[in-house]
Formats: C-alpha cells, sequence, structure tokens
C-alpha cells in the first residue's frame, strides 16, 4: 500500500506547486480556520506521508509530513480532497473532519481484475509492525552538490554514520548502530545494500543518481532486516527507483555549476624565518638555517681571516630567504570546477509506463588536473502483460573516470607541509627549476611528476519484477537481477621520473595494470496471503532466495618502457631478476540459498504481532557449518487507540514496538580462511611454478552470531512534535578476527572465532514545524544517537594482544570498550634535562627509564564519538526556501599527530608553527611541549608509542554540512510559457563551508573536507 504511494509520486509535483502560489490569496478569507488531522491508512491505521490536502474549487493546499499529519487554512463551508498515489481520493467536508481521516488502497483495475506493483518483494508492510525503520526522502537531497550518493545520507538517519575517506571517488565509510565485528574494515561492518529488490555491491551504491530515486530506507534491528538473511546482519539501506505514470510525457532538468574550494589548511606552518631559526638552532648543517648561520662561521671557520666577511654574506642570504615565504598550500591546493545536469522523462498509459534518466557529473580535486568525471542512465518500464500479471524491467549504466595528471608518492597534498616556505618552484631570473633543500636536490617538478594515473569504473546492472495476483488476497511476486562491475586502473611512471634516475637505461619506466570485476546475480521468490476479517488482519508469506556473488581480479607490473609510449606494449619482457614484468591474479566465487517465512498479525488495529524464519546455505563455510538462520519476532502497541488518550490534547499519538532478532553474519568471510585454497605464485623454481596455499585456513571457523534487541516508541505532542526513540542492544558471538599464529606455520595470521562483542544505544529524534504561520513555514528535525560497545568475552583469556613480541597494552580486553585510548599521565617537559617526565598512579615521577607496565596506564577516553546526531531545518516563505543542516559530534578523542613535529632526522623539511618556542633547547627552558631534540631513541619513542594527558585531543565538532536558498518561480511567470513550463526554481547551495572544533590538531590533516558553492535550476516541461 505504502508502495503505491511512492510510484507516482512525480505526478503530483506540478499540482503541488499550484497549491502553494495560490497560499497568499486563499489565506485571506474572512471566515478562516485552522484543521488539523493525520491521514491514515485504512488496515494498518498507520500514517500516510505525502499525502495531497488540496481545498476544492482552488490551487490551495498542504501536504501530509512524514507520520502523515496536516495543518491547514480554510473556510468553514469548504470541502477537502485527500489523495495519495495508491489509495482512492476521499473529498470530506471541513465541518465533519476528525482527528484521523482513512484512506483506502486503490486498486488499479484492468478487465476487472486486480494488478498489484511491489518494487522491492521483501519490502512487506507486516515487517514496519516491529521493525525499526528510518526512510529518507531522497528528493530532499537531490539538489545538493554531492556526488556521491551515501555521503548524502550523512545526518538524515539517526544511528547511521557516514565517514568521508577524503579521497576523490572513493567510497565513505557507512555504520549502522556502531561496529558489529572485531575485524577492520567494511566487507565485516558495512550495511547490505538492496536496488528494488536486488541486492548491489556498495562500491556501486555511491555511483548511483539519487534524483533516480524516491526514497532510501535504512533497516536498523533484525525484526526489519532478517528476510535478507546472513547477508544482513549490519543492517540494509534499500533503494526506491522513481516509475512512470498514467499521461503525457514529463520532462524535469536539474542543473549545478559551482567550484569546489580549498578548504581549511589543516595544519598551520613555521614561516621562512621561524623555519630558519629552527634549523640553526637543530644546527643542521645541510639546512640554510644553519649553513649561513654566524654560529656555524665561528665554530667551523673560527681561524679565518674574513670571518666578518662571511659572517655578513650569510647574514645577505639568510634575510634573502626570510623574505621569499612560498605558500605552498596556495601553490598545490587549486580550487575546482563542479558541474552536475540530469535530465529525466516519464510517463506512459494506462498499461505500460516509463522513466528514463541521464545525469553527468563532473568533480575536480584539490590537486591541479586531479577530477572525477561521471555518467549515469536508467530506464524503469512497467507492463501490465495480462490483467493479473504485471512486470518492471530496471536497467542502469554507469560510467566513471577518476584522472590523477601529477601523482607524487610524497602525496602531493602531504607535500603542502613539507616543503620549506624559503623555497621555490624555479629561479625568478633564470626561470629554471631550482634544487628543493627538502627533498636532498629534487626540484618541484620532479615531486609532482613522479607517476601519472587514471581509473575507470563502469557499472551496469538489470533486473526483471513479476507480480501476479493469483487470486484475491495471494500474490506472487518474483525478482531476478544482474549487478555487474568493472574497475580498471592505470598508473605510469616515466622514464624522466627521479625514482629512475638510479636505474639502468633499459629498465627505466614502471607501468601497472589492474583490472577487477565484481558480479552480484540474485533472484527472489516471495508469495503472500493476506486475510482480514473483523477486528483480525493476517498476512502470511513465505520466499526462496538465490545469491551469486563471483570477483575476478587481474593485474600487471612492468619495466624498462619504450620511449613516449604510455601502454603495457612498451614493456622490456627481456629483464630480469626484481624487474622482470609480474603479472597477479585472484577469482573467487561464493553462493548463497535461502528459505524463508513470514507472518504478521493485527488485532483492531492496535495490537500487532510479527515473526519470521530464514535459513540460509553459504559455499563460504565447510559442509558441515554450511547452514545458519535469521530470525525474528515482534510486537507493536498503538496506545494511542485507546480512548483515554482521545480525551487529552498532550499525547496525540502513541505508538510502542519490540523486537529481538538473531542473524548469522558472514561478511568478509572469503572461502579461503575457511578451506584449503591454493594459487599459482609470482616465484618459480627452476622451470617450474610454485602453488601456494592463499591462508592458513581454519576448518572450524563458524560465522558470526548477531543478536539484536529493539525497543521502539513513537508519539506526538500536542499535534505538533513527532518523538521517534528507540533503545537497542546488539551482541555478536563467535565474533572473529585475523589472530597471529607462530611464523613456523608459514603464516603470520588466521581468522579466528575469539569472542563477544556488544553494542548498545539510544536513538531520539525530535521532528515537527517550529512556526507555521500564513506564508511562512519552519519545519525542523534534531537528533541524537549515543552507542556504547564492549567487550564481553574473550575466549582465550581476559586480555588480546595483536602481533609477536613483548607487548604492555592489550588491544582488547573483557568488559571494555573496543576503541579505548590507554595513556600515560604526563608532568611535561622538566626543565633542567628536556626529558618527559611522567605520574605513575603509585605517586612516584618516573622518566623514560623507567619500565613501564600495564598498570602505569589510565583510560583517556574513547577513539570513536558516542555521541552524534544533526539538526535539519526548512524554512519557508512565499516563493523561497530556505535548508540548513547541522552535523556534530562528540564524546571523543584523539592522539596528537606527530607527522609534522620535527627532529632531526627530518628537520631538513618544514615543522608545524611555533615549535621553536615551544621545544627545549636549554637548561631552563620550562613549559615546554616537546623535549629535547637530542634524547635517546627511547625517550623519543615513547611519546610516539602511548598517549599521554598532554597528547590527546577532543574530537568534538559541530559542522554546517549544507545550506542552501531556493525561489521558486511564481505561477504568472510561468503563464508566459503556454504551459510549456510547469516549474521552475533558481537555487544556491554550499557545503562543507563551517566547522567548529572543540579543539584541533595542529599537527594533522584530519578532517579536512573541502567546501563546495553552487547555483542550480531545476525545470519541468
Amino acid at each position: 500500500m505504502f508502495l503505491w504511494y511512492n510510484n507516482k509520486i512525480g505526478s503530483t509535483i506540478v499540482l503541488l506547486i499550484f497549491f502553494l502560489i495560490s497560499n497568499s490569496v486563499y489565506s485571506q478569507k474572512k471566515d478562516e480556520i485552522v484543521i488539523e488531522s493525520q491521514v491514515i491508512d485504512f488496515v494498518t491505521k498507520k500514517g500516510i506521508p505525502g499525502a495531497n490536502i488540496v481545498v476544492e474549487g482552488s490551487y490551495y493546499g498542504t501536504v501530509t509530513n512524514a507520520n502523515g499529519f496536516f495543518r491547514i487554512k480554510t473556510t468553514s463551508k469548504s470541502q477537502l480532497k485527500i489523495s495519495s498515489i495508491g489509495y482512492q481520493t476521499k473529498i470530506v467536508s471541513v465541518r465533519n473532519i476528525k482527528k484521523t481521516i482513512e484512506l483506502n488502497e486503490k486498486l488499479e483495475e484492468l478487465n476487472e481484475v486486480i494488478v498489484k506493483a511491489r518494487k522491492n518483494i521483501n519490502d512487506i508492510d507486516m515487517r514496519k509492525i516491529a521493525g525499526d525503520i528510518d526512510v529518507v526522502d531522497v528528493k530532499q537531497l537531490a539538489t545538493r552538490p554531492e556526488i556521491n550518493l551515501t555521503m548524502m545520507l550523512q545526518g538524515q538517519v539517526a544511528g547511521l554514520v557516514v565517514t568521508p575517506t577524503g579521497e576523490l571517488g572513493t567510497k565513505p565509510k557507512v555504520r549502522i548502530r556502531g561496529t558489529s565485528s572485531f575485524r577492520k574494515g567494511d566487507m565485516a561492518n558495512q550495511p547490505l545494500y538492496v536496488l528494488d529488490g536486488m541486492i548491489i555491491s556498495a562500491e556501486a551504491f555511491h555511483t548511483l543518481n539519487a534524483e533516480d530515486f524516491e526514497q532510501i530506507k535504512v533497516l536498523k534491528d533484525a525484526a526489519a532486516s532478517a528476510l535478507y538473511g546472513v547477508k544482513a546482519a549490519n543492517g540494509v539501506v534499500e533503494i526506491t527507483s522513481k516509475r512512470g505514470f498514467e499521461g503525457k510525457a514529463q520532462f524535469t532538468y536539474r542543473g549545478n555549476m559551482g567550484i569546489t574550494l580549498r578548504g581549511p589548511r589543516g595544519v598551520e606552518m613555521m614561516d621562512s624565518k621561524e623555519k630558519l631559526e629552527l634549523e640553526r638552532r637543530f644546527e643542521l648543517i645541510h639546512t640554510p638555517g644553519y649553513r649561513y648561520s654566524e654560529d656555524y662561521y665561528r665554530r667551523f671557520n673560527s681561524g679565518a681571516s674574513n670571518l666578518d666577511e662571511l659572517i655578513a654574506e650569510g647574514k645577505r642570504k639568510l634575510d634573502s630567504l626570510r623574505a621569499i615565504n612560498t605558500d605552498w598550500f596556495k601553490e598545490l591546493i587549486k580550487t575546482n570546477i563542479y558541474q552536475s545536469h540530469s535530465l529525466g522523462v516519464r510517463g506512459g498509459t494506462k498499461k505500460n509506463k516509463y522513466y528514463y534518466s541521464l545525469k553527468y557529473d563532473h568533480q575536480g580535486g584539490r590537486i591541479s588536473g586531479n577530477d572525477l568525471n561521471r555518467i549515469t542512465a536508467r530506464m524503469n518500464l512497467d507492463y501490465s502483460l495480462a490483467s493479473n500479471l504485471q512486470l518492471s524491467l530496471n536497467t542502469s549504466v554507469g560510467y566513471s573516470k577518476t584522472n590523477t595528471p601529477y601523482g607524487s608518492a610524497h602525496n602531493p597534498t602531504s607535500l603542502v607541509y613539507n616543503l620549506n616556505p624559503y623555497e621555490q618552484k624555479e629561479n625568478p631570473a633564470t626561470g629554471k627549476p631550482v634544487e628543493l633543500t627538502s627533498y636532498s636536490g629534487r626540484t618541484f617538478d620532479d615531486l609532482i611528476n613522479e607517476y601519472s594515473k587514471k581509473s575507470t569504473s563502469k557499472r551496469i546492472s538489470s533486473s526483471v519484477n513479476m507480480n501476479w495476483e493469483i487470486s484475491k488476497g495471494l500474490n506472487l511476486s518474483a525478482i531476478a537481477g544482474l549487478d555487474y562491475l568493472l574497475n580498471e586502473s592505470l598508473s605510469r611512471i616515466p622514464r624522466e621520473a627521479y625514482s629512475q634516475r638510479n636505474v639502468t637505461e633499459k629498465e627505466k619506466g614502471e607501468i601497472r595494470k589492474d583490472k577487477n570485476t565484481e558480479l552480484n546475480y540474485s533472484t527472489n521468490i516471495r508469495l503472500n496471503y493476506t486475510k482480514e476479517w473483523g477486528d483480525h488482519n493476517l498476512t502470511l508469506s513465505t520466499n526462496y532466495d538465490y545469491y551469486f556473488t563471483g570477483y575476478d581480479d587481474i593485474g600487471l607490473t612492468g619495466y624498462g618502457l619504450a620511449s613516449k609510449v604510455e601502454t603495457a606494449a612498451g614493456i622490456n619482457h627481456g629483464l630480469k631478476g626484481v624487474r622482470r614484468s609480474k603479472v597477479r591474479s585472484r577469482k573467487e566465487k561464493s553462493a548463497q540459498l535461502g528459505i524463508g517465512f513470514a507472518m504478521g498479525y493485527s488485532y483492531q488495529s492496535t495490537y500487532d504481532i510479527y515473526g519470521s524464519y530464514k535459513a540460509d546455505a553459504s559455499s563460504l563455510l565447510p559442509s558441515n557449518k554450511r547452514w545458519n538462520k535469521a530470525w525474528s519476532v515482534g510486537f507493536g502497541w498503538e496506545i494511542g487507540n485507546y480512548e483515554i488518550f482521545k480525551r487529552q490534547q498532550v499525547i496525540t499519538a502513541l505508538r510502542l514496538k519490540a523486537s529481538y532478532g538473531y542473524i548469522a553474519n558472514l561478511g568478509g568471510i572469503s572461502a579461503s580462511a575457511t578451506v584449503p585454497t591454493y594459487s599459482y605464485s609470482d616465484n618459480v623454481y627452476g622451470e617450474s611454478r610454485i602453488i601456494e596455499l592463499d591462508k592458513f585456513y581454519n576448518k572450524d571457523l563458524k560465522a558470526e552470531q548477531t543478536k539484536s534487541t529493539n525497543i521502539g516508541l513513537n508519539c506526538k505532542l500536542f499535534d505538533l512534535i513527532v518523538l521517534d526513540a528507540s533503545v537497542y542492544k546488539r551482541v555478536t558471538e563467535e565474533a572473529l578476527l585475523d589472530v597471529s599464529i607462530p611464523s613456523s606455520n608459514g603464516y603470520s595470521s588466521m581468522l579466528k572465532n575469539i569472542g563477544v562483542l556488544q553494542n548498545s544505544g539510544l536513538e531520539l529524534r525530535l521532528s515537527g514545524d517550529i512556526f507555521d504561520r500564513k506564508e511562512l513555514r519552519w519545519n525542523t528535525s534534531l537528533s541524537l544517537s549515543w552507542n556504547k560497545n564492549k567487550v564481553v568475552d574473550l575466549y582465550d583469556g581476559k586480555e588480546y594482544f595483536s602481533g609477536s613480541g613483548e607487548k604492555v597494552l592489550p588491544d582488547m580486553e573483557e568488559g571494555e570498550p573496543l576503541d579505548l585510548i590507554y595513556g600515560l599521565t604526563s608532568l611535561g617537559i622538566h626543565s633542567i634535562d628536556g626529558f618527559p617526565r611522567y605520574l605513575l598512579p603509585t605517586g612516584e615521577q618516573v622518566d623514560h627509564t623507567h619500565k613501564f607496565t600495564r598498570k602505569d596506564f589510565k583510560v583517556l577516553g574513547h577513539s570513536t564519538a558516542p555521541y552524534m546526531g544533526f539538526f535539519n531545518n526548512s524554512i519557508r516563505y512565499q516563493n523561497f526556501k530556505l535548508n540548513f543542516d547541522f552535523y556534530f559530534s562528540f564524546g571523543g578523542i584523539a592522539k596528537y599527530d606527530r607527522t609534522y613535529v620535527r627532529d632531526l632526522r627530518d628537520g631538513h623539511r618544514n615543522a608545524v608553527k611555533n615549535q621553536t618556542k615551544d621545544m627545549w633547547f636549554k637548561k631552563g627552558d620550562e613549559n615546554k611541549l616537546y623535549p629535547y631534540v637530542n634524547m635517546s631513541g627511547t625517550a623519543t619513542e615513547i611519546p610516539k608509542l602511548y598517549a599521554t594527558t598532554k597528547t590527546i585531543y577532543k574530537t568534538d565538532y559541530i559542522k554546517l554540512s549544507n545550506i542552501s536558498l531556493t525561489y521558486r518561480l511564481p505561477k504568472k511567470v510561468l503563464e508566459k510559457t503556454n504551459g510549456f513550463v510547469k516549474y521552475a526554481s533558481l537555487s544556491i547551495q554550499a557545503q562543507n563551508i563551517w566547522k567548529w572544533n572543540r579543539a584541533v590538531d595542529k599537527a594533522s590533516l584530519r578532517g579536512v573536507e573541502q567546501p563546495i558553492i553552487t547555483i542550480g535550476a531545476n525545470l519541468t516541461f
């Protein structure tokens, strides 16, 4: 029923615009009254979002919010026309308006036989009885200057954390309700992605075009996601496509153009004056700060007859260097162009409907020439093959290309902070490149032309969806889909690169070419039966599904390039030894087969019960452990239906739901971890190839077992504010980790079940209208989520230490969070000897010569922020709409990055600002942050190895993630186009333009994000 709303929402957009245009005229009537009510589904009694409320005989109206509530001003004699896609239209007299208005499901009749369409056959209504499901309206996100669909989800769903990697074109890290496994990385912890019922890869998801979709659902607990089985232990992200509608073709265009700014510097570095002084105090002979200093000449030329002249000449050279002050941030980091253009068309007849789209995106990176170009296209077709049979065909393709014409092994972004401010790209007098002190005589061109790289991604996805209404209440749905992803990259080190200068002529140059494919094939067949009698509503469902995933990687590395040849054809195949040509490959296949059942029952639309069971067999596990299960139970209680709640005006709606479920997790497990898997090695023995075991496999390996408990509350206060609250606990038993094993086995690690990990938390969300008067409306949504993880049990002891050798601090221990940061209590730098001092829990003061043990450390905090949330706002005034969204995080800490705090080994490069005055150099220096530069290795390493009370900072931040202002052209302007343009708006928007940090790590690039500012247009023809 809810899905019918999504199918044709596009057909209402134009009508809604006319409603808003006529708002100011209609509101002037003398007998104006305010009507507040809720539009609900007749069967489920759930609110219907996006329903149209229109005053009969006018264009004035509104739409319901996410919970089906609306508020409208009209006259006492008028009638309201209430409609929603998938429901029968109802006309109600204002005098007869009740607290709720029920809509019946609209069934499309063809030759007197009912046809129902379902875009995702697992999206069945009974999941909502107990499941924790958040809905994201993608239309509100499509205007953002962001080409990564995953990043658009940041700050939209409580408990969903999206962390950017900072690399152009790469997918962000996504977590739903914390990390569920001891293993690091996405494969073990990322959610499952489903597009119109077909499973797709995470890489494919983040390249999708947001404008192709009506909505995204995030399934956060077992009751909502158990139907997907072992793939869904980390939650599910479901995407629902736009569809065609009955009527003339409707064209839409959306375009955005703007610039990508440099963004914050991240690190404040020294100017030339301070850097030269630091070099002098370091006494580094090969640096100009010391080499031309008076100290140097008096030390090494004390007997020279022209000593004064040497000192004077050195001073002139230093004065000349102090005057340069090159801003490498501006030299290397560039503003760039952003543009996005999208064209869509939808329409159709009563039997055949269509939706087509085409989009082009371009986003420039921070480095000159670095950019990402992407083209996506989609075709969604719906056919009524027979009076009781509907078929849907969905096909999408995508192509993206990332260019890195100027590559550096030193990372051009970090070069900003390594190059000295007194250095230049070239000699201003001659125009010739200048050798750089910071990189041992290399020139700037040497550094940024070490390699070039191009990478492409090609994707095609296609699915067939069938719906058959066998008889009243009995429906058969099926889907078969294929998602194919091809990634290719070519990187080249030219013969002229600095790294090739010491290579023999015939071996100069290098090419690396990689190609990998991922194929996801999925089929799902579901039979649903629904029966209603009296106060009872029963739904039964069973399904069969099959998923296949295949990976095929191949790579080539070759040396000795022919001059000006930029392909693998230029490789010198006659080379031997370490620079001979190398080919690598990997090919893996896995399959999963599942059978499941689900049941939902409702009594008087007040008491709901839900249950599901799924059994899955996976080829990743040994035959005796191949079958795993997923099941859930839950209930819902519509407390607001009791008469006592209907007689008061404070809590005007109230629903309670709870669920418990169990899902096995196979994420990130490969067949080579559980069964013997062999592959050919790059090495040879004589003329024979060597076959090696891929991994040290574990025949006793089990799938992780995730148990999930969720209690949710939904209520409305004063008919204005909607409160959603959830309390959850997720326990992962048989949690996996790659543990160290004796090297005598020939391998360093093995995947093993080592313990139990628990995530628990609370999610709150308040939404509603802060202000709604005449032409001004302010809608807001405030969310706060809290998550805490804990190591409940370790099977082989109370603590776990990774790697080999003696370690002081464990990686994890029972009863403690997984992300703890341990550290020492620092007493600062001693003013007499320049060594750091530490205070032990016993009260004893020690220095670096103390042999530290576990009891000397204390917990300083959490590396993962436990509190996260967002504050999203939408303000409408007449034809203007202002959106601004905040995203925040609190409670985390991090250890200061010492990358740009220099010592004698790298003092020839630029250093973090104020290091000179904050470093101890002589007896009596007090209140210093950095120890004596000539300390012993142990004294230097301790601050690097361990955090202290003086080397941590809070990672709290508040970010204005997005702000946009949109102006909708009024009706009288559009009338001048003779009906050609039905809707038009202009907008200006900005992203990542402001961020407040409670404390900033002045020595790292942590959290640097580029601002993007664009102007845009949205047209409907």
